[in-house]
């Protein structure tokens, strides 16, 4: 008896414990990032959008395309007293894995220029965070519109996926439990 009270209880120290974060206020959205200085003028149509990252060759010929039009852009501060707004840097949330994307500012009034392509340099690849002080450093008019377009390489490698504590905890269970009524079984 014991025996199966402290397993009972190893088990459950060794439990993970689940839960659902809500976002309701505060979110800490990572770093700015990187504009690559890469920016032309093209046309609105998904081939035009296209063909122009295909040309790059930034990420070769193999592009997957997705775009937000228009996104959701929040505003950024520097703590998460929100008392310090940080200004041009917008953070947007990203549904894809996007190495780059790119910023579309429109309306006609930016110039010949209005795509604008970022790599996603942050650890995560759920937020992007955009800094329009360089881009927009040479235009008098900050009347824009801004659409989104997520690059992300269709053929990339990504990190190796890691299984969660949870999932590690069951087959290790199933395991511990199969090993236990082997021995049972052999010792009888």
């Amino acid at each position: 008896m014991k025996k199966i009270l402290s397993i009972a209880v190893l088990l459950l120290l060794f439990g993970s414990t689940s839960w659902a974060l809500w976002i309701d206020g505060p979110v800490n959205v990572g770093s700015i990032d990187s504009y690559t200085g890469i920016h032309d003028s093209v046309g609105n149509s998904y081939a035009e959008e296209l063909a122009w990252l295909q040309s790059i060759n930034l990420i070769g010929d193999d592009v997957t395309l997705t775009k937000y039009d228009p996104p959701a852009l929040y505003d950024t501060y520097e703590t998460s007293a929100l008392n310090t707004k940080v200004d041009y840097t917008y953070a947007m949330q990203l549904t894809g894995e996007a190495q780059y994307f790119y910023v579309k500012l429109g309306q006609g009034q930016i110039g010949p220029v209005d795509h604008f392509l970022f790599e996603n340099t942050a650890l995560s690849f759920d937020w992007g965070v955009i800094d329009l002080s360089e881009v927009l450093k040479d235009i008098d008019s900050l009347d824009f519109t801004v659409t989104i377009g997520l690059i992300s390489h269709g053929g990339g490698t990504g990190a190796a996926p890691v299984p969660e504590p949870a999932t590690m905890l069951l087959l290790g269970t199933g395991l511990l439990g199969l090993a236990v009524t082997g021995r049972k079984k052999f010792k009888k």
